[in-house]
């Protein structure tokens, strides 16, 4: 229960408290939170025992989304948790196995790498859950990120667990034995001397710079419910135009306009507010795709409008949101009540970065602004910005929270400079350290200014890939189906 606990408290968001508070207590939470989960399991369990920590540690995680829908709220709340309990399972049977077959104290050894190794795994297809990583509560502290570009988040979640399990052998009463905390002492401290010289060696301000504003109207999803998509319209355009002079971006949020914002009757008026403010607007709305062999569709996407009012491209969203963007099988009498009910969009056809005057866009619509594979396909493809645009209050202050931190470390890892809008939640300008270099407040309706710079570099991450993570997870499994000999496994 103590691990449950420190999981829970790890995950939290903490804004109002002190800003140093608020950037240490999550490291801490989840630096402890591995200690007693690691002690527990050497001396019994397995999956079975994962799963009882995983359905309360995701349920109360993930409450916020009982508010997410009035349909759909509490049904998605607890497929998250039926899925989420699954998903954790493995680690569980892991653990259980590399004790049996070596023994408490090596064990205590493999832990770490085995619980880095499944935090990648389950980021990925099929489970697609990069949400509770350990490496995340690190997200307030820059200094201890940077690795982000070499291992990504797994690395960080590596170091701390190898804390964890030194602080697990205390707990067991194995004094005799602190190396395991020794090591993961040197490795916090090598995150500080890796951090600290990267921090000194890139320029962040090395490129064009590129003035940009975020433009959060602020409107509350349940009079988004009510409202239609012209008044929508209207009421962003009008915050548009307050937009500073000189500006050379400027981002709405993720459908800002429930219209097709590339025709008519959105259209004009669009182009007009790019065309007048003289700058590049990347517009949140839907837009009507086709293609060959397929009949005109709807997709969430960012429609990119010029400075002369022309249209640039659109970037349609690839990786839609289960029962928030449509609905399998929706053509079956059983689920057609609930299709009635919900949305159907179309992904789009790939991460592909958008050229305009403000330099190449690289747009990630919300959800997939936590997944790293995403963010590294834009920046393969050219994109010399990161332009992430969402639709954050809806998740409730919690959720959304959460959201806003992981979208920090595709800046470290791309090493880009990120444009985040937000309709509520928080829209924010992070620069490629992983610092904020200015946020909105919680839900407030303003127009955020900022200075990004076009960077055309590749960091190990977006050259290599996320290499570190299938490593630990390939060596976690060999070690635990390696043979041991009768000496290899300690009494326990």
């Amino acid at each position: 229960m103590a691990a449950t606990a420190l999981l829970i408290l790890g995950g939290r968001p903490y804004a109002w408290l002190p800003e140093r508070l608020e950037a240490i207590l999550p490291a801490v939470f989840y630096l402890l939170a591995t200690a007693p989960l690691f002690a527990a399991f050497s001396q019994e369990g397995g999956w079975l025992r994962m799963t009882g920590v995983s359905a309360v540690w995701v349920a109360i995680g993930c409450g916020w989304l009982c508010w997410l829908d009035p349909v759909f709220g509490i049904p998605c709340w607890l497929a998250v948790v039926v899925l989420g309990t699954v998903h954790f399972a493995p680690v569980g049977w892991l653990l259980a196995r590399l004790r049996r077959r070596w023994g408490v104290d090596r064990m205590l050894w493999w832990a770490p790498v085995a619980w880095a190794g499944w935090e990648w795994a389950r980021s990925h297809p099929p489970a697609c859950s990069p949400w509770f990583s350990l490496g995340h509560g690190l997200w307030k502290l820059p200094v201890l990120c940077q690795l982000a570009e070499l291992t990504g988040v797994t690395g960080l979640s590596l170091v701390m667990a190898t804390v964890g399990a030194g602080l697990a052998r205390l707990l067991l009463g194995r004094r005799d034995d602190r190396l395991q905390l020794a090591v993961g002492a040197g490795l916090v401290l090598g995150l500080v001397f890796y951090g600290v010289t990267r921090m000194q060696t890139i320029d962040c301000e090395a490129g064009e710079p590129v003035k940009v504003a975020c433009v959060q109207p602020d409107v509350a999803q349940e009079l988004k419910r009510t409202l239609d998509g012209g008044d929508m319209l209207l009421d962003v355009l009008d915050l548009t135009a307050t937009v500073p002079q000189g500006t050379q971006l400027v981002v709405w949020p993720e459908t800002a306009a429930t219209l097709y914002v590339d025709s008519a009757p959105a259209k004009p008026y669009v182009a007009e507010a790019a065309r007048d403010g003289r700058f590049t607007l990347v517009a949140g709305g839907f837009h009507r795709s086709t293609g060959e062999g397929w009949s005109p569709v709807r997709t969430n996407a960012a429609v990119i409008y010029g400075p002369d009012g022309g249209l640039l491209g659109v970037y349609n969203k690839v990786r839609l949101v289960l029962m928030g963007e449509y609905l399998p099988w929706r053509q079956y009498k059983l689920v057609r009540p609930l299709a009635e009910k919900t949305p159907q969009f179309f992904a789009g056809r790939g991460f592909l970065p958008v050229d305009t005057p403000a330099g190449r866009l690289g747009v990630a619509i919300c959800y997939e602004s936590v997944f790293p594979g995403d963010c590294r396909a834009l920046t393969r493809a050219g994109a010399e910005l990161l332009v992430v645009m969402t639709n954050d209050d809806q998740l409730q202050q919690s959720g959304a929270r959460e959201h806003y931190q992981q979208a920090v470390f595709r800046c470290i890892e791309n090493r880009r400079w990120m444009a985040r809008c937000a309709n509520g939640g928080i829209s924010a300008v992070v620069d490629p350290l992983g610092r904020v270099t200015t946020a909105s407040q919680w839900n407030q309706r303003t127009v955020l200014p900022g200075t990004v710079y076009r960077r055309h570099d590749r960091s190990p991450m977006v050259r290599w890939g996320e290499w570190f993570g299938a490593v630990c997870l390939l060596v976690s499994v060999a070690a635990a189906f390696w043979p041991s000999s009768p000496r290899a496994a300690d009494p326990e």
